[in-house]
C-alpha cells in the first residue's frame, strides 16, 4: 500500500505542477518517437480491456495497492514521460536521478549488513521479521535492485574518464551491489544480469576499431571486464545453488519464494485466451483465470490452496489480462526499445552522451528482460518505467513537436483535471485502506473485545470507497459477535436465551447477509463473497433459521461455479450435509473433493467420521487394507487406516499402521497426534510424550498440543482440564486438530 502511495502520488502531484508550468507557458511537447506510440497503444489497450473486464472499477483501480491494475500502469506510463520532459533538456538531472537510485540503495545495504551482523531482531519494527525481509519488497527485489546499480556503476567506470576517487567510489559500489546479488542468490537474476551483460559485451565489440590477422582483431575487441562480469553472472545462474548456498546459509538469508511455472502459466493464457482472446479478462483478473483453468497438477501438491495472482513473468501475465491484442503490443514495445537502444548507441560518440545512453539502456534492457520472467514487486516496476523514460530522454532532445500555444491550453487543462480526479480517487483508496487495516487489528484484540471498533472501522472504510473485501469483513465480524453472544448465553447453564439475545443474533444474522450480498453486487465473479455469504448461512443454520440450509447451497454452488477445481469448497458442502445427517449426499462431496486431491486428509478424516456414524468401520477397515496392500507407500492411507482403528477403539492396530504413516512421511503431524493418543490409550505414557514433544517442536503456537503434553508429563490423562473448544473427542470433531 505504501509504495503505490509514494508511486501514485508522487507522479500525479508531480505531474499537475509540471503541467501547470507548462499551462502558464502556453507550451506543451509531444516526444516524437515510436516507442511513445507503442506506450499510448498500450495504454488505449489497458483501458479498452479493463472496460471488457468482469469488473471495470476493479480492473481500473482494485483495491488501491494491487500490482496489476490499469491505473498503476497508466501512472507507470505518465511517470515515464514526466521523466522524459524533466530531463531531455537538461541532461545533468539524469544524474540527479542516478544519484536517487544509489543512494538508497546503500542505505539499504548497510540496513541489511547490520541485521546480518546483529541478527533478526534488529531494527525489524514488527515486520521484517527474519533476515531476508527487506522493505524494497521480496527478496529477489532487493537481487534485481543489485543488479541495476551494478550496470550503473559498471557504465560509469567503462564509459566515461574518471578522476582516481570516482573510480575508487563507483568501483566500490560494484562490489557491494556484487556482494548481494550473490548473497540473493537468484538464479533468475542472475540469468537476466548475463543477457544484459552480453548485449553490452556484443555492442563494445562491434563500437570497436580492430586491426591486424583475424585472431588479432578478436582478441583486441574483446571488452575483458564485461566478458569477466558476463561468465561471472552465468557461472552463478547455472551454479548458484553449489558457490553461493553455502554462504547464504551460514548468514540465515535463504530465501524461498512461490511462482506459477511457466509450463501452468501456458495453459492459464491457453485458457484465457479461448473465452477473451483478444483484449483478456481485463487487468487485475490474473486470479479469478487462474481458478477457473487451475491445472489438475496443482491439487496433489503441498501449493493446492495457494491462489497465484500472476503468471510466472510480468509480460506473459498481461496475455492473460490484456489478452492477445495488448500482450502483442507489450512485447512490440519491447522489441522497438532494443531496437532503439542499438540504434542510439551506434550514432553516439561524445562519452558522457555515450555514458548516459549506455546506462539508461543496459539497466533498462536489464528489467525488462527481468519483466519477462519474474513478477517485481511495485518499486522495481517504477524504475523499469523511470529509467526507459531517462533513456529516451538521453538521446530525444531535438526529437520533439510543439503543439500550437492555443492548441496546447485545451488539453493541458483536461490532463491536469484527470490528474486532480486521480489524486482524489487514490486518496479515497488510502484513507479507506487505512480505516481497514485499523479494522483488522481491532479484530485481533483479545476476548473479542475491538468487535464494535473494527464495525466502526469497516463502515468507514465503505463510506470512503466501496469494496467487496470490506462487505466480507463487516459480515465476518458479526459472525464474532454471534459466537460471542452464544458462548455468554451458554455460560448461564439451565438458563435459554433471553428474548433480546435472541432478536440481536437474529439481527447480526440477517445484517450480516445484507452485507454479503452487497459485496456479491460488486463483484459477482469473486467466490470469496459467496463463501461469505455460505459461512454467515452456516451459523444461521446452527441456530436453526429455516432458510439458512438452501442458502448455504446455493451460495457455495455459485462459489464453485467461479473456483470449480477447490475441492475445499466440495468439502464445506459434504460437512453441512453430514450436519443434516444427509451421509450420502455427504459421502457424494466427498467424493468430489478426492476426485480433484486424492491426498485430501481433511476429506478422508470427515469421510472416516461418516462411516463410523454409519456403523461400517469394519467394512471401511477392510477396503482401506486392501487400498493399503495395492498402494503401500502412500502415508494417507495408513492415517486412514489408524483412524478407523482408533475409531474401533483398537489402538494396538492404530500405533502399527500410524507408525507406518509416519516412516513416510515423518512430517504427518496428525498421523503423529492419534499416534501418540493411541500410545496414551495403550498406558505407554512415555511414547506418547515423545510424539507430542515432536509435535510440540514442529507446532509451537498449538493450544492443544501443549495441554495433551502437559497433562501427559503430570501423569493426568491427554484431556484432563480441557475447555472448549478443545475436548476428548478429536476423532469426532470437524475439522483435525493440528493445521
Amino acid at each position: 500500500m505504501m509504495k503505490t502511495v509514494v508511486i501514485a502520488f508522487g507522479i500525479l502531484i508531480s505531474s499537475v505542477l509540471y503541467f501547470i508550468s507548462a499551462l502558464k507557458m502556453r507550451s506543451f511537447y509531444i516526444p516524437k518517437h515510436p516507442l511513445i506510440l507503442c506506450g499510448l497503444l498500450v495504454s488505449v489497450s489497458l483501458i479498452i480491456s479493463s472496460l471488457f473486464s468482469t469488473n471495470i472499477w476493479k480492473s481500473f483501480f482494485g483495491q488501491g495497492f494491487e500490482l496489476g491494475t490499469a491505473s498503476f500502469f497508466l501512472i507507470l506510463f505518465l511517470g515515464s514521460l514526466l521523466s522524459i520532459y524533466l530531463t531531455s533538456r537538461n541532461k545533468d538531472r539524469i544524474l540527479y536521478a542516478y544519484g536517487a537510485i544509489i543512494l538508497p540503495f546503500l542505505l539499504l545495504a548497510l540496513y541489511h549488513v547490520v541485521r546480518f551482523m546483529a541478527g533478526p531482531d534488529f531494527m525489524d519494527f514488527g515486520i521484517f521479521q527474519t533476515l531476508n525481509s527487506t522493505m524494497l519488497g521480496k527478496w529477489n527485489d532487493l537481487a534485481i535492485y543489485s543488479g541495476i546499480v551494478a550496470i550503473l556503476s559498471y557504465c560509469g567506470l567503462r564509459f566515461i574518464v574518471l578522476n582516481k576517487l570516482f573510480k575508487i567510489l563507483l568501483s566500490v559500489l560494484l562490489v557491494i551491489s556484487g556482494f548481494f546479488l550473490f548473497i540473493t542468490n537468484s538464479p533468475i537474476v542472475w540469468s537476466c544480469l548475463a543477457l544484459a551483460m552480453f548485449a553490452m559485451a556484443v555492442y563494445e565489440y562491434s563500437a570497436t576499431v580492430r586491426e591486424g590477422k583475424w585472431f588479432v582483431r578478436i582478441w583486441k575487441g574483446l571488452p575483458i571486464f564485461t566478458v569477466i562480469i558476463l561468465i561471472i553472472s552465468i557461472l552463478l545462474a547455472w551454479k548458484g545453488d553449489n558457490i553461493a548456498r553455502p554462504v547464504v546459509v551460514k548468514m540465515k538469508a535463504e530465501n524461498t519464494e512461490i511462482s506459477l511455472p511457466w509450463q501452468l502459466s501456458v495453459d492459464i493464457i491457453g485458457g484465457t485466451v479461448k473465452e477473451h482472446p483478444l483484449f483478456g479478462s481485463g487487468p487485475n483478473r490474473f486470479l479469478q483465470q487462474y481458478l477457473k483453468n487451475k491445472p489438475a497438477v496443482v491439487n496433489p501438491t503441498q501449493f493446492w490452496n495457494l491462489e497465484f495472482g500472476n503468471a510466472f513473468g510480468l509480460i506473459p501475465t498481461f496475455f492473460v489480462t490484456q489478452g492477445l491484442v495488448g500482450g502483442v503490443l507489450w512485447i512490440i514495445f519491447i522489441v522497438i526499445f532494443a531496437i532503439s537502444g542499438a540504434r542510439a548507441l551506434k550514432k553516439v560518440s561524445d562519452p558522457f552522451s555515450l555514458f548516459f545512453i549506455a546506462s539508461s539502456f543496459f539497466s533498462a534492457l536489464f528489467l525488462w528482460i527481468v519483466s519477462l520472467v519474474y513478477v517485481p514487486s511495485h518499486s522495481i516496476i517504477f524504475l523499469i518505467f523511470i529509467l526507459t523514460g531517462l533513456f529516451l530522454a538521453s538521446f530525444a532532445t531535438e526529437r520533439y513537436g510543439d503543439i500550437n500555444k492555443k492548441i496546447a491550453i485545451v488539453p493541458l487543462i483536461i490532463i491536469i483535471a484527470v490528474c486532480v480526479v486521480w489524486l482524489f480517487v487514490y486518496t479515497n483508496k488510502t484513507v479507506a485502506l487505512g480505516y481497514f487495516q485499523s479494522g483488522i487489528n481491532s479484530l485481533n484484540l483479545p476476548n473479542n473485545q475491538g468487535l464494535d471498533e473494527a464495525k466502526k472501522d469497516f463502515e468507514e472504510a465503505l463510506s470512503w470507497s466501496k469494496n467487496d473485501i470490506y462487505y466480507q469483513a463487516l459480515s465476518e465480524t458479526n459472525i464474532l459477535k454471534i459466537r460471542s453472544l452464544v458462548q455468554t448465553s451458554q455460560v448461564q447453564a439451565g438458563k435459554a436465551p433471553d428474548a433480546e439475545v435472541v432478536s440481536s443474533i437474529s439481527s447480526l444474522i440477517d445484517e450480516a447477509i445484507g452485507y454479503t450480498r452487497s459485496a456479491i453486487a460488486i463483484d459477482p465473479a469473486n467466490y470469496y463473497n459467496y463463501v461469505a455469504e455460505a459461512r454467515i448461512s452456516e451459523v444461521a443454520l446452527s441456530l436453526g433459521v429455516p432458510s439458512a440450509y438452501e442458502n448455504i447451497k446455493t451460495a457455495y454452488g455459485n462459489a464453485i461455479a467461479y473456483n470449480p477445481y477447490n475441492p475445499s469448497l466440495y468439502l464445506s458442502l459434504a460437512r453441512v450435509e453430514a450436519s443434516q445427517n444427509k451421509l450420502t449426499e455427504a459421502q457424494g462431496f466427498i467424493g468430489q473433493a478426492l476426485q480433484l486431491k486424492q491426498n485430501y486428509t481433511e476429506a478422508i478424516f470427515l469421510l472416516s467420521q461418516i462411516q463410523v456414524t454409519q456403523g461400517k468401520i469394519k467394512d471401511a477397515i477392510t477396503s482401506v487394507e486392501v487400498a493399503t496392500g495395492i498402494n503401500p507407500t502412500n502415508p494417507l492411507l495408513f492415517f486412514q487406516l489408524g483412524l478407523l482403528h482408533y475409531n474401533d477403539k483398537n489402538y494396538t492396530k492404530a500405533v502399527d499402521v500410524l507408525n507406518q504413516a509416519i516412516r513416510l512421511d515423518n512430517s504427518y503431524a496428525n498421523a503423529r497426534y492419534f499416534l501418540g493418543l493411541s500410545y496414551a490409550r495403550l498406558g505407554k505414557t512415555a511414547d506418547a510424550i515423545i510424539q507430542f514433544e515432536n509435535l510440540a517442536e514442529t507446532n509451537p503456537d498449538n493450544a492443544e498440543v501443549a495441554l495433551i503434553l502437559s497433562n501427559l508429563k503430570s501423569g493426568k490423562s491427554a484431556f484432563a482440564d480441557a475447555t472448549p473448544p478443545i475436548d476428548n473427542k478429536p476423532e469426532a470433531r470437524k475439522t483435525l486438530p493440528i493445521k
